[in-house]
């Protein structure tokens, strides 16, 4: 990474935001912000759109000599829709004593379950004291109505890096439709688990896991996908570090 590209990365970070924000705010590509960050090019035409938006200058920009608080220019934080500084002491904490603004919703927590990566557990029951909350403007953008989502803890390392042991998924069972490549939560033979899916030739389907080292992929023939049942596409994930 060059100096420019490190430079970038770091007011990025400070913002708290992505290279696909800072690409859309620019007018210019995500694949630019990429290829200036990796190093790939050195510098633009369009380093002046980046630095405006980042709330610097191009020299500033360039030689890295800028604060590390966020100190965005009047044009950058007079538009609500510019890339925004968030102060960690406004976030605040919640419980289930907490009440449930107007825009969020509540879905069930399958904690005991765990949806497989690996082998898989076939004991499905909801957690009565845990719930986790969603805004409906996030449902609402992957288009899942709230009473067909659910959230599971899944286990094992079969989709790991992606999603390590105990990480949480959130699944639409109203979504069923396979499109390639997308992840899926599926009882197959007892067996909950979380793979993507692939449509194959002659109504078969190709399980296939993040980690396929260790877990090949298991092509099943029509007849095969009597003993699966889709239970619905992932949505949402979160995993701890």
């Amino acid at each position: 990474m060059n100096k420019l590209g490190e430079n970038i990365r770091r007011r990025i970070s400070q913002l708290g935001t992505t290279q696909r924000c800072v690409a859309k705010e620019a007018g210019v590509s995500h694949v630019l912000i990429s290829r200036l960050i990796s190093g790939n090019i050195k510098t633009t035409g369009k380093l002046s759109l980046i630095a405006k938006v980042l709330g610097l200058t191009v020299e500033q920009l360039e030689s890295g000599d800028f604060k590390q608080s966020v100190t965005p220019n009047s044009d950058h934080g007079s538009n609500q829709n510019r890339i925004r500084s968030y102060d960690l002491a406004q976030i605040k904490c919640w419980d289930e004593s907490t009440p449930l603004s107007n825009n969020e919703v509540e879905l069930p927590l399958f904690k005991e379950v765990e949806l497989a990566a690996g082998t898989g557990r076939t004991q499905v029951q909801e957690s009565t004291s845990e719930k986790l909350r969603f805004s409906k403007s996030t449902l609402k953008a992957q288009c899942v109505d709230p009473s067909s989502a659910a959230c599971c803890i899944i286990s094992g390392d079969s989709m790991e890096p992606i999603l390590p042991d105990k990480s949480t998924v959130a699944v639409d069972t109203d979504n069923k439709t396979i499109v390639d490549g997308k992840m899926y939560a599926i009882d197959y033979g007892g067996l909950l688990r979380v793979k993507f899916l692939y449509r194959l030739p002659s109504g078969g389907i190709r399980l296939r896991s993040a980690n396929r080292d260790e877990y090949p992929d298991e092509d099943l023939t029509e007849k095969d996908r009597d003993s699966l049942t889709i239970i619905g596409r992932i949505f949402w994930y979160a995993v701890t570090l």
